[in-house]
Formats: structure tokens, sequence, C-alpha cells
């Protein structure tokens, strides 16, 4: 009943949240990250299908979806005793938990057709709380040395801003590049993702695309506009739409390095970090440090607003770092465009031209098809600080940090399901409290 009766709190404090949290190893277990699984609870009102326009985020209904999460879970701590292993929220077949029998039912219910579901964003984000430690107690809770584990008590709020922003860490667009055929026979577009070779691929793409007579180059930074602007409706059907993705926390862990390497070399970045360094725990630790990244995830994940990660920085730094799902959510509900993609960015050089080619079919303009020959590198790749080192060397630990990365990007994994799980991944994704926690959300 410790998920019962730590939502009710929820609901008789909505607008403030206790967290417990512990310094040590294993954090979510030692803290009763049953109870949190469930995270705070507050969702977008309204689950419906899980789907919309992913410009706006309504809190007003919170309570009423409270409401709903706690009679689901009732229902499964009710049937906890009868079957560990048994769905809740409405499925009906047997449940194993191997990773490779749960997974494919989930990764559907998150990114259906690749439809990114709405409801299941804040509730990766608690999850993720839970697996560092974050564990929500009623306001006048007193735990005893036995309840507490050894924890200490935080007061933390889960800001409306926190919740904007987890909504926009699925959502964001981040433009297109388009190019037309001569005389209009054909249309390729390209997604941008940072972070999954973007300039390399544009830059290239670009070169192939202007070496052919006739044809139009265009981009927009809004891909809805972008398509209302130069695709007619009517030839949804002669258009190829491709990107590239690779693994979610590995791009995560590139979108880190590059982030706080603009901090340390670019004098904007730096002021907007100095000026909210009360807030920021990480900056407190030393470059290239593991206390450091390990500090960053918690004030990321904790509430990027509340924490002060979101206005440390202009908002396009800490977008390299934002979700892929953004790129299917875009073209949700878009009949006749479906997203291709790579699902590695490796040897892109020749990978890429390949699958355009293969992916858009015998009327692709001769030329786009061949090998790139442009190079591209950032000046983050050097790691003169140590960053992307530092990132790498936790994440390979597999510990609370990972886990809790694993949550986060669980809707990339579910939407690109091509990429493979890592085994860290793989355990958390197969675990019963995030299994129940997703499906009440959903």
């Amino acid at each position: 009943m410790t998920a019962f009766w730590s939502l009710c709190c929820i609901i008789l404090g909505a607008s403030f949240t206790w967290l417990v949290l512990d310094d040590r190893n294993d954090l979510g277990r030692l803290c009763d990250a049953s109870s949190a699984s469930f995270g705070s609870g507050a969702r977008p009102a309204g689950k419906g299908d899980g789907f919309d326009d992913g410009n706006s985020i309504s809190i007003d209904g919170v309570a009423s979806v409270v409401i709903k999460t706690v009679q689901d879970a009732r229902d499964t701590t009710a049937s906890t005793s009868a079957s560990d292993d048994q769905p809740k929220n409405g499925s009906t077949s047997a449940f194993s938990s191997s990773f490779d029998q749960t997974w494919p039912d989930l990764k559907r219910r998150m990114c259906p057709k690749m439809r990114p579901n709405r409801g299941a964003f804040q509730t990766l984000f608690s999850l993720a709380r839970s697996e560092l430690g974050f564990t929500q107690v009623p306001e006048n809770h007193v735990p005893n040395e036995d309840q507490a584990g050894g924890c200490r008590l935080v007061p933390f709020q889960v800001s409306r801003e926190d919740m904007v922003f987890a909504q926009q860490f699925f959502t964001t667009d981040k433009g297109v590049l388009g190019y037309t055929f001569p005389e209009g026979a054909g249309h390729v577009v390209y997604p941008r993702i940072w972070k999954a070779a973007n300039n390399y691929i544009v830059g290239n793409l670009k070169h192939s695309m202007s070496q052919i007579e006739g044809g139009e180059i265009w981009e927009h930074k809004s891909t809805k506009q972008a398509l209302q602007t130069h695709i007619p409706r009517s030839q949804f059907n002669t258009t190829c739409v491709i990107t590239a993705v690779r693994d979610p926390v590995e791009r995560f862990l590139s979108g880190y390095n590059e982030m706080e390497w603009r901090v340390a070399h670019w004098s904007n970045h730096r002021w907007e970090t100095e000026k909210n360094s009360g807030r920021l725990g990480f900056v407190r630790h030393g470059n290239g440090t593991d206390a450091r990244f390990r500090g960053f995830v918690s004030d990321l994940v904790r509430g990027a607003h509340s924490s002060g990660i979101a206005s440390s920085s202009p908002h396009w730094s800490v977008h390299h770092f934002f979700s892929m799902a953004g790129v299917p959510w875009q073209f949700a509900g878009i009949d006749g465009l479906d997203v291709k993609y790579l699902p590695a960015i490796s040897n892109l050089g020749v990978e890429f031209p390949e699958f355009l080619a293969r992916s858009c079919g015998s009327g692709l303009p001769e030329g786009l098809g061949n090998e790139f020959s442009l190079k591209s590198r950032h000046p983050s790749q050097d790691d003169e600080h140590g960053f992307y080192s530092s990132a790498k060397r936790v994440w390979s630990m597999h510990d609370e940090t990972a886990r809790a990365l694993c949550a986060v990007y669980a809707m990339d994994y579910a939407c690109f399901d091509a990429i493979p799980v890592p085994s860290v991944c793989r355990d958390v994704f197969s675990s019963k409290v995030f299994r129940d926690a997703v499906y009440a959300a959903l």
C-alpha cells in the first residue's frame, strides 16, 4: 500500500512536494523508490489518446489526473500479491520479468506507430527521480530511522515550469532541411537532430543538392510550416522523410559535453551560468569530474527550471540533449508522411547516402545518393576539459545515474526501436516499478 498512500499525500498537498535524498549508492532503493515510482503524478490533464499539438501544457487538471492514478495504484497494489508479473491497467496477457517479453508491448504503448504518447512524459521524469533517490512523503510526515533508511529530508517543489520543460523536452522541433526535385517531381525532407551528426549531414546534403540544376533547397525552423509552405498534401506520396539517430544516452553524453564546452568558452553562456550558480548544484564541482556530471544529471532530473539549468544558458544550448522524440512528434498524425531513420551514425559518409537512395526510391535525382565528401568537426570533440570522458565514465558504471538516464530516454528507445537497448536500460525497463508506473500513466 506504500505507493497508494504516497499518492494520496500528493492530492492533499499537490502544490508542495517533499523528496527524500540520500547521497549513497543505490539511492532509489535505500529511499523507498517504490513510493516514488508514480512521481509527482502531475501529468498534463486529459489523457485521451495522448496526442496534441505539443505546444501547450495544462496543469489545472492535475488533481483529477492524480485521483485516477491513485485508483490505478490501488488496483496495482491489490493485485501484487496475486502475481508480480501480471500486467496492469487493462493488459491481460501473462507477463514475464524478461525484457524481451515485456518491452514490445510497453514500447508500443509509449510510442504507437512512432507517435509519442504525451501521457508518459511527466512519468518518465518521475521515474528518473526515483532512481536517484527522490521519494515523495507527506509534508507532515517524520519518518523513523527504519523508514528513512538513513536518508535526509529535503524540501522540493515540482514547479509548473519544470513540468513545461519536461513537455518541451520530448516535443521540441529543431526544423528541417528540404529539397524539391526539378519540375516538382518529388521532395526530400531531413528533420534535424542535434548531436546526431546534424551539421555533417546538412552540409553534405546541401552540397549534393546544389549540384543539381532546377531543384530548390529550403530550410525552416518549423516542420509543420515547412510542409505547408513547400509540399502540397497531394504530393505527400512523392515525399521522402529521412533522418539519422543514435543511441539516446550516448547522444546525451555528447550533448552534455557540448553544453559544458560552450559554458567554458563562450562568454554569454558563462555569464548566464554564473548568474544562476546559486541554484546550480553541479557547478560546485570541478570541470571534468565525475561528481560534476552526476550533479548535472541530478539537477536536470530534479527540475531543470527549479535547479537553474534551463535558464543557465541560451535555450538552444540545452536543446542539444533534448529527446529525439521531437521528430516523430512533429510528424504524428500527418497521413502519408512516415519518418525513415538510420539507427546509427557510424560510417555515415557512406551509410547515409546509401540509406537515402534505398529509402527514397528510383525517382531520386542523380547525385543525392553519392558518398559524402565534406568533413565536419566540433571543437568540443577535443574534450580539453574532460567533460566528455567523465560523462562516459559515469555512464559505464551502470549505477543510479545511468538508470535515471535510461528512464528519461525511454521514449527515444520506444520510438526508434531499431536502436539496441543497453543492458542497464533493459533492466530498468523490465522492472515492475517502471512497468506499473508507465501503464498507469498511459
